[in-house]
């Protein structure tokens, strides 16, 4: 759902309920669902890009013992590590550079600095784990 100060309220609620306002705004398409598919960014890692404008999301699946690295993203990230654990490794671009590290275990949620590159490491479980983040322009 994309940001706005709208509500359009249809019930479950004493608020004025506009239904007649609901219907119009909803879009009725008959047919199998519209499935998003991943392409391969990086070893292990997929993007989705859903038909909007403000998000989109990276999938990582590792198997026990590798690595990936997700690329930076211009603003804030989102991490949701869905199973397995591992580190979550947060550094700048520059080369060189030192970051943070942290363990993660299935059910940690993260937020990562925008323009910083993410590794992600297993060690004796694999690891899935979604990174949520603007929508952007990229190569």
């Amino acid at each position: 759902m994309a940001a706005s100060d709208n509500v359009v309220r249809a019930g479950l609620t004493p608020k004025l309920r506009d239904v007649e306002t609901l219907t119009t705004m909803l879009t009725y398409i008959d047919g199998p669902p519209h499935i998003v598919q991943g392409v391969e960014i990086a070893h292990n890692v997929h993007r989705y890009k859903p038909p909007v404008d403000e998000f989109l999301i990276d999938r990582v699946s590792l198997a026990a013992g590798s690595n990936a690295t997700l690329p930076s993203a211009p603003g804030v990230s989102i991490i949701l590590v869905l199973s397995g654990s591992g580190t979550l490794e947060e550094f700048p671009e520059e080369p060189g550079a030192s970051g943070l590290l942290h363990k993660v275990d299935s059910g940690a949620i993260f937020v990562a600095s925008a323009d910083t590159l993410l590794r992600v490491t297993t060690a004796k479980k694999p690891i899935m784990l979604f990174r949520a983040t603007a929508r952007y322009d990229e190569q």
